[in-house]
This record gives structure tokens, C-alpha cells and sequence, in this order.
């Protein structure tokens, strides 16, 4: 079975855990190597899902992987129960079936190292390697070793009880990074696009930096191929059930047949449904497309912020846009324009001034653009009073957790959650027109 030994790969991986991989890739993993989420436990902060990390723990291993709350990469793998994971390191056993994490094996099997730290209130010592730590629990004999070390200003390497022995590790931790207490993220490859940043502008459309390309509310399906390339979905709407508040749209385009719609259509099939509005799904960057099913150019762009606690949870990826607050800013490409060009000072700009919004409220800078991380109070002030919402609900069994809240402005749809934090934006032109014509 694949979980019955895993490398450990300092700085970088554990089996085939890697430092730096997103929850959505890392969960289907698990779930196509035979571990469902029933055996699993995912937790989180519901409340403020931004004030701890996003942990993901694999019972039957003993393994906890750690998640940055923002970038929902993950940043530290630990094995919690040692007799549950066989770890080698260069082929080596560390732990597993007749092996011990003992302090003599760890210390023969990666050679010197500095000093570890005694903690004298949970009674453990920490032994840090560059990219691999060991956590290692004393016991009652634990503070003859730690006056021994008193004594001597550093403790001897590896340690060893006078009755003989050595400590035997409890937990093993994975990060990038020198020590646990400064670990951090690798750096994106140059050529991934997770958490691509983007640039929404009301009423224009959206620019993806890393690309140099604007999609705009005029841009063709053709244009949008190009330059994003094919979707991972195709969704054609069936009855649209908000054009109700439209009275004045004409029914005569919407399908008789069916208010349902239909997924897993290629791209091909899309032009024999010429009156029905259909969905591009890019879920790995965390965002829609809705084509006029007439015109077929893009009529609405669906950003998702993939936080926890919502049915659509690990189904995108985390969307990393900023939406400009001011309606007056352009963006660097005009929808005709289709080769990509070096982006203006004006988009740097615009990232630069970014509110990252957590639920401290703390923020040093002006109203100029608002992101996923933003809760609804700092939106709300930076956008006006949204009026009252729409509420979104529906069968408790397909959305257990609770209802959402739609607050719409000239251009932009906000669905925020019951903890204040958004669960999409949703831009679209200032100016709705008349299909087909």
C-alpha cells in the first residue's frame, strides 16, 4: 500500500505530500489513492477562517497537513503518531514496523547539528535539522538531561539517558524553511498560474497580470480560448430563475424543455444551443465565464474565494483577484486588443494598494481595491450600503451550511457567507442589453 513507508525530502516533501501544493490538489490525491475524507477530519476557524491555519488530518497515518489560511498552500507536514507512519529518509527507517525514532537514529541517519531547545513546561526537546525538525518528550527522566545541559552550557549530541537509552520522537515535522518557528512557502514556479493575481474592473472586465491578457464584456469565445485556453467544463444553463426580476427579458430564449442544465459538453456542442447562456469553468483558477448564448461573448465573470464552510468548497481553487473600487480606473488592454503588451504602471498600482482586509480590521491603506480576504464590513465602506439583500438558501441536504446574501452594485455582485466573508464576486457590464440583438 502506498501509505506504508514515505521519504521524507527536506525543504520539500513527504511521500507524496509536497511542501507548497494547493488543498484541492492535495485532497483529490488522497481521495484517489483510497482515503476517503470519512476518515479524515478537515478543521478550521468558522468564524475567522484567516486566524488559524487549514488543517487536514489523516487519522489512520498519523499525519496532519497544515494549510496558510490565505494562500491555501500547504506549509507543514506532521507525523503525529510515529507508529502509524513508516519515515525514511536516503532509504533509511526512521520510524515504522520494528524501527524507533530514537534520538541515536536520527542523529547517525542526518550527521551534526546545532543544538536543539529544551522547553521546560511541556518537557520536550526540539532537535531542528534545515527543512526537518524532531520533536522529542523527556519523561521523568528528562530533567537530569536537562541540568546536565545547564551545566554545560549545550547538551550533548545525541541525547542519551544515563540509564541508557535514548528519547524516542513523538512527532516529525516537514517545512520550508531553517526552523519550524520560521518556516514559510516556496515560491510558484514561473510558469504556474495558482493564485494567479488578477484585476477585476467594474463594468470593463478582468486582467490576469501574469499573462498580460484582459478578458473583457466583449471578448468573443474565440478570444477567451486563446488566451485562457480551454475550460475544464463546459455548464449550458437551462431556465434562468433570476431573469424573473427582469420582466421586460425576452422569454421566447429560454429553453422549453428542461430548467435544468447540462454539463460535461464540449466546446463543439455549445453552438447547437443557440438561445441558451452557457458556463466556461476554470476550476483551477478559481473562476466562470458566462457567454451570451446569442452573442456568445462574455456576459458575466464568477470569482470564487474558496473558503471553507461552503458547498463549493475545494471544487475551485482560491481566485486571487482585486476588484478596483474606483470606476473611473481603465485597464491596460481594450477588449479588441488581443496580443499581450507589457502591463501599464496604473495595474501596479492597483496591486499595490491592495486592502488585504483579515478579520483584524488593521489596514493602513486607502479604499482603492477590495480582495477575496475582505469581509463585508470593509467592502460595505468601501462600496456604500448595499441595500437590502437577496437571500440565497435552498435544500438543507445540498447546503448544510446555512444561507448566503447577495448585495448588488452597478456592476458587481457580492455573495458573502454568515461569517462576513465572501464566497464570490461576481462583475458583469454597468449596462444590461437585450439578448440577440
Amino acid at each position: 500500500r502506498l501509505w506504508c513507508s514515505m521519504d521524507v525530502i527536506p525543504h520539500r516533501s513527504l511521500g507524496p505530500f509536497r511542501i507548497g501544493s494547493n488543498t484541492a490538489n492535495v485532497i483529490k490525491y488522497i481521495q484517489q489513492n483510497g482515503m476517503t475524507l470519512r476518515s479524515n477530519s478537515l478543521s478550521y476557524d468558522p468564524s475567522n477562517p484567516l486566524d488559524s491555519d487549514l488543517t487536514l488530518t489523516l487519522h489512520n497515518v498519523g499525519l496532519r497537513l497544515r494549510f496558510d489560511p490565505v494562500s491555501q498552500r500547504l506549509k507543514l507536514i506532521e507525523v503525529y503518531d510515529v507508529s502509524k507512519c513508516a519515515v525514511a529518509y536516503a532509504g533509511i527507517p526512521l520510524s515504522g514496523k520494528g524501527v524507533a525514532p530514537t534520538c541515536s537514529i536520527v542523529y547517525r541517519t542526518f550527521g551534526p547539528t546545532f543544538p536543539g531547545t529544551c522547553d521546560t513546561k511541556r518537557n520536550v526537546y526540539m532537535l531542528q535539522y534545515p527543512g526537518v525538525s524532531f520533536m522529542f518528550p523527556l519523561g521523568s527522566k528528562g530533567q537530569k538531561l536537562i541540568d546536565r545541559a545547564d551545566q554545560k552550557g549545550v547538551p550533548e549530541l545525541p541525547l542519551e539517558f544515563e540509564t541508557g537509552g535514548s528519547p524516542v520522537a513523538s512527532r516529525i515535522f516537514i517545512h520550508h524553511g531553517p526552523h519550524v518557528a520560521e518556516m514559510g512557502l516556496p515560491r510558484l514556479g514561473l510558469n504556474s498560474v495558482y493564485f494567479e493575481p488578477v484585476v477585476g474592473y467594474l463594468g470593463r472586465g478582468l486582467y490576469f497580470v501574469q499573462r498580460k491578457v484582459f478578458i473583457g464584456f466583449d471578448s468573443h469565445v474565440q478570444d477567451c480560448l486563446t488566451d485562457l485556453g480551454p475550460p475544464q467544463r463546459v455548464f449550458v444553463k437551462g431556465l434562468d430563475k433570476m431573469r424573473i426580476h427582469f420582466p421586460n427579458w425576452p422569454m421566447e430564449h429560454q429553453p422549453p424543455d428542461s430548467s435544468e442544465g447540462h454539463e460535461l459538453l464540449p466546446v463543439s456542442v455549445v453552438g447547437s444551443h443557440h438561445y441558451r447562456d452557457y458556463f466556461f469553468n476554470y476550476f483551477d483558477l478559481g473562476f466562470d465565464l458566462l457567454f451570451d448564448g446569442c452573442t456568445h461573448r462574455v456576459a458575466k465573470i464568477v470569482l470564487h474565494t474558496n473558503f471553507p464552510g461552503q458547498h463549493l468548497f475545494n471544487r475551485y481553487r482560491k481566485s486571487n483577484f482585486r476588484i478596483v473600487v474606483d470606476r473611473a480606473r481603465k485597464p491596460p488592454l481594450q477588449p479588441s486588443w488581443h496580443n499581450p503588451v507589457q502591463a501599464d504602471l496604473g495595474v501596479i498600482d492597483d496591486l499595490n494598494r491592495v486592502v488585504s482586509y483579515h478579520s483584524t480590521g488593521r489596514s493602513k491603506e486607502s479604499c482603492a481595491t477590495v480582495g477575496p480576504d475582505c469581509k463585508w464590513d470593509r467592502i460595505s465602506n468601501c462600496f456604500g450600503s448595499g441595500g437590502t439583500p437577496m437571500v440565497n438558501s435552498g435544500p438543507r441536504k445540498e447546503n448544510p451550511f446555512g444561507s448566503t446574501l447577495f448585495y448588488a452594485y452597478n456592476g458587481i455582485l457580492f455573495e458573502v457567507m454568515s461569517n462576513h466573508h465572501l464566497k464570490s464576486a461576481t462583475l458583469f457590464p454597468q449596462t444590461i442589453r437585450d439578448p440577440c440583438t
